[in-house]
């Protein structure tokens, strides 16, 4: 597959590529796994888990790595081994279950540990080899790649009794996992429409593999000779080696050839003992293939690093890790408050933008939250994006349109098309001004899909005199004024700031038919007493 384009990249990414450095063996090759960086990092600078089940899937995993760090000290209570790195601006760790020992309580044991030595993780990841049910509707081939994702009845992951099955071999449900973080489902929706439109980098990943680690190859690159045969449900084969000696080729299911050898991607529920990103080694059958478990490891590890070399800023959604750890309104407070807030939302002839204003200490953010969740419940929450004073991503607003675009992409997935086009138009649309990203990944393609758009939802942005760049802070008030054009997309803006004075003059420029002030000093004091205290803020 040919790659036309490189997506919503961080320039970062580019400029840390270019300054690799490869360890070399004599002849040529790449060290295997060899330190790559001499910097010192300490546990904290870690947000990213990875664990494996198996050897294979570690080498893989590390084989993606854009770059290995050195060994931390570790604590006599973690038995873990960990290989350190990054991929992206994603500082990773790198932990496989102990040999021979598999299953839920050994996965459990593993992160257990590497939460405990590693505080500062915000992002977990399972990612190995699987079995792969093919159907009518999942044309499923060995070497492809399957993702959990959420429905309206589970979080994405259906567990299954380890080793038990009921009567004609249906597995017995025991339960299911709450869904992944919103940074991650945001990622995954990305991605799939990457790849619905043929432009994911898994090709490129594995070629990448390839150049820096030429002893994987002959196992962890793509092989035709490698027979993928599918056979009929219903026919049990005997043979204890598991090859495909003395089967009958007329149980054969035929197939339509594909067009090239990348691996295609699969999502939806996955009956699993807890990963959520499988390389598909064999077709869960009595027909085991383990020629295929290091190519399918290697594709599988390969969407985890286009996972993470998205460019989203951590920690922005009103649901992501550090904002769940914040507080939400106690459920006696605020209520004529939250009810304005609603209204306004439903209000047809409301307008576009309403202005939360208050001092340091009013529970702005608190509000925020609270607002967010009541309309994700309502599946009416846009996008969100809560600044904060102090962290790199989310104290600018460098990233603050792409995440934008993410979310958008995530609650309306018709946007996935036009936003494609307008990347492959400008692959390097992310280094633009802000008014070039939001014209072009945002009110460009609203304005297309605005007659098939739900009316009615709301984009949630909070603390932004957090932004360090007052000329930032007045282009994004200038620009989210125009949302008021799109009168076929009717898409509302919730805002929260302390009244400082660049933010005044933002709102100033943009009239008064645009906004709606609410002033949160104006609420009764014995109100805002009782939220704050139930709430500590």
């Amino acid at each position: 597959m040919h790659r036309t384009n490189r997506g919503l990249e961080d320039p970062q990414v580019f400029d840390v590529a270019k300054r690799r450095k490869l360890n070399e063996n004599h002849d040529g090759a790449p060290e295997l796994y060899r330190v790559t960086t001499s910097i010192q990092f300490s546990y904290s600078d870690y947000t990213v888990g990875w664990i494996c089940a198996l050897p294979l899937e570690v080498a893989a995993a590390k084989a993606m790595l854009d770059e290995i760090h050195p060994a931390l000290p570790k604590s006599l209570q973690d038995h873990n081994t960990y290989t350190l790195g990054r991929i992206g601006t994603h500082n990773v760790v790198v932990a496989c279950m102990p040999a021979g020992v598999y299953g839920t309580t050994s996965a459990v044991t593993v992160a257990t540990s590497m939460l405990s030595s590693f505080q500062s993780i915000r992002i977990g990841l399972m990612v190995g080899i699987g079995g792969g049910a093919h159907s009518s509707c999942n044309d499923i081939r060995l070497g492809d790649v399957v993702v959990s994702k959420p429905d309206e009845n589970f979080g994405g992951v259906v567990q299954y009794d380890y080793g038990k099955t009921v009567q004609e071999g249906r597995f017995r449900r025991i339960g299911t996992l709450n869904k992944p973080p919103q940074v991650l489902l945001t990622a995954v929706s990305q991605l799939q429409a990457d790849h619905t439109l043929g432009v994911g980098r898994i090709p490129e990943y594995l070629s990448e593999m390839g150049a820096r680690y030429r002893s994987l190859l002959p196992e962890y690159g793509y092989c035709d000779r490698r027979p993928d045969r599918l056979y009929d449900a219903l026919y049990e084969h005997l043979n204890s080696e598991g090859t495909c000696e003395g089967r009958d080729p007329s149980k054969l299911v035929t197939r339509p050839p594909r067009s090239g050898n990348h691996p295609a991607i699969h999502y939806g529920l996955i009956a699993s003992g807890n990963q959520v990103i499988r390389g598909i080694c064999d077709y869960a059958d009595s027909r085991k293939n383990k020629q295929w478990q290091e190519y399918a490891a290697a594709t599988a590890a390969a969407y985890a690093k286009e996972i993470l070399s998205l460019p989203v800023a951590a920690g922005a959604a009103f649901n992501s890790h550090q904002s769940e750890l914040d507080v939400r309104c106690h459920p006696d407070t605020r209520v004529d408050l939250l009810r304005e807030i609603y209204g306004w939302a439903d209000d047809a002839d409301g307008k576009c933008i309403l202005w939360l204003k208050g001092v340091a200490g009013t529970g702005k953010s608190t509000i925020s939250r609270t607002a967010a969740q009541m309309f994700a419940d309502h599946g009416r929450l846009a996008a969100s994006f809560f600044f904060k004073r102090g962290e790199h991503d989310r104290e600018n607003a460098s990233l603050f349109f792409t995440t934008i675009t993410l979310d958008l992409v995530r609650q309306i997935p018709d946007l996935a098309a036009h936003i494609q086009q307008a990347i492959n138009e400008d692959p390097g649309i992310i280094r633009r001004s802000l008014r070039e990203q939001f014209d072009r990944l945002i009110y460009r393609p609203l304005t297309d899909i605005g007659p098939n758009l739900r009316a009615g939802l709301v984009l949630v942005i909070d603390a932004l005199d957090e932004c360090n760049r007052e000329g930032d802070v007045r282009t994004i008030l200038s620009l989210l004024a125009n949302m008021q054009s799109l009168s076929s997309a009717r898409i509302r803006v919730f805002l929260t700031s302390r009244p400082e004075l660049p933010i005044h003059l933002g709102f100033a420029q943009m009239g008064a038919e645009t906004h709606h002030d609410v002033v949160l000093h104006d609420i009764p004091p014995s109100t805002i007493r009782h939220s704050v205290t139930n709430n500590g803020v």
